[in-house]
């Protein structure tokens, strides 16, 4: 798998390791409602690029595209955090701003470290920040 994912409640917090896959998107459509309904509300979706990984495939790209309104139904924010920077980085966005795009507008926020999304979502969420970032580390996926 692509990505490494956990839940702390309603929080789901994804690390994406490579480029995305088709398995990983049949994964992700299924987890995500799963993740939700076993929440019980809306999620708040924290998901992490690592430096380097690339971007998918045309056909992943599209297959993504295709189910992107399962993040806008399951989820009530979308923290992204690209840790790239240059031309990677440009290109991870430019897929970002393709999948932007058709999703609800203003669900998704795109940041460059992890520690200003979760300054943004501890204020979501009615956290302090250093709180949220213990019970995230405790995950794992930080790491």
């Amino acid at each position: 798998m692509a990505y490494v994912a956990r839940s702390i409640g309603r929080i789901y917090v994804l690390r994406w390791t490579t480029a995305v896959t088709l398995p990983d998107v049949d994964k992700l459509i299924h987890e995500l409602p799963a993740t939700r309904r076993q929440a019980g509300e809306p999620l708040i979706a924290f998901s992490i690029i690592s430096a380097g990984i690339g971007i998918p495939d045309g056909q992943t790209r599209r297959v993504m595209l295709k189910h992107q309104h399962i993040w806008a139904e399951n989820c009530e924010m979308i923290f992204v955090v690209l840790e790239d920077t240059g031309f990677p980085a440009t290109l991870v966005r430019a897929v970002l701003a393709e999948l932007l795009l058709v999703t609800k507008r203003g669900i998704v926020k795109v940041f460059s470290s992890v520690d200003a999304a979760i300054v943004a979502m501890a204020m979501r969420l009615r956290e302090q920040p250093g709180a949220l970032r213990r019970r995230i580390e405790q995950t794992g996926v930080l790491e």
